[in-house]
């Protein structure tokens, strides 16, 4: 199977933090449970089902998909991210 190469790899069912730049302006980070991946390149692309829906001008969303880099884990440290 194939593995990202610009950061570490999530696992499945990991609990994580969705960062505010992803949920628009306004709004405060998001907790959730990766569950899937939606894009598989050198970055892969995670669903993450949010633990509150966010309203959205699209409606209530309850997943959303981030890029591995800016998936930080329950405490807000970016987790994935390769060291410098």
């Amino acid at each position: 199977m194939n593995e990202p190469t610009l950061h570490k790899p999530v696992p499945m069912q990991t609990r994580v933090q969705v960062p505010v730049e992803w949920l628009g302006p306004g709004r405060e980070s998001y907790l959730g449970t990766v569950a899937g991946i939606s894009s598989i390149h050198m970055l892969f692309y995670y669903i993450v089902i949010l633990d509150c829906p966010l309203e959205t001008e699209y409606g209530t969303q309850t997943a959303v998909s981030v890029v591995g880099t800016q998936l930080m884990d329950e405490s807000g440290v970016y987790a994935w991210r390769l060291d410098a």
